[in-house]
């Protein structure tokens, strides 16, 4: 969404307008945002809903009041972990094949990274620097079960690395927009 208004020269006339930078940004990450929320937080959502009408899932009312929070902030958190980690990257290019590609090797990549340094018995708190590793924690520390992904890791450390990711590739892009010149 940033690379086609960087490539075709609109972003300089939209910043002409009484649009600023700030909120140029919040709004490509919040449509950014909505796609996203449909598969962080969709598919929860709809397992939620599944096992409470089989019976399968939470009994009572409180339960499930307190599930759907849960599941709600859980899929809000990981939203906004890959909002800002593809906004931040999205930042650097204006072509929207290299922008894609760069987000998906930097997956690929910490995850790899973050693999071959916790072998063989490595420490795991490594891989709080692995994206995917990182939002299936994050999901599971809010719900109350830590995975076997980062054991071994304070909830500490998990949120703080969920927020150096998030805010960092928001910084990121923001930095980037700074960049940008004003046309008319």
């Amino acid at each position: 969404m940033l690379c086609t208004d960087r490539r075709s020269g609109m972003l300089g006339i939209y910043l002409a307008s009484p649009l600023n930078r700030d909120t140029y940004l919040a709004a490509k990450a919040a449509a950014v945002a909505m796609v996203l929320s449909l598969v962080c937080l969709g598919p929860p959502l709809l397992m939620l809903i599944a096992n409470v009408l089989q019976s399968t899932g939470p009994d009572g009312l409180a339960n499930i009041a307190s599930t759907l929070a849960k599941v709600v902030v859980s899929g809000v958190a990981v939203t906004l972990l890959y909002t800002g980690v593809t906004v931040g990257a999205a930042s650097l290019t204006d072509r929207k094949t290299t922008a894609s590609a760069g987000i998906i090797l930097l997956f690929l990549v910490t995850l790899t990274i973050t693999g071959i340094l916790t072998a063989n018995g490595g420490d795991r708190t490594a891989r709080v620097f692995s994206i995917t590793s990182l939002s299936l924690e994050v999901a599971s520390r809010i719900h109350g079960d830590p995975s076997m992904i980062i054991r071994g890791t304070s909830d500490l450390v998990i949120f703080l690395a969920w927020l150096g990711w998030t805010v960092g590739g928001f910084a990121l892009a923001r930095y980037r927009l700074r960049q940008v010149p004003v046309t008319r």
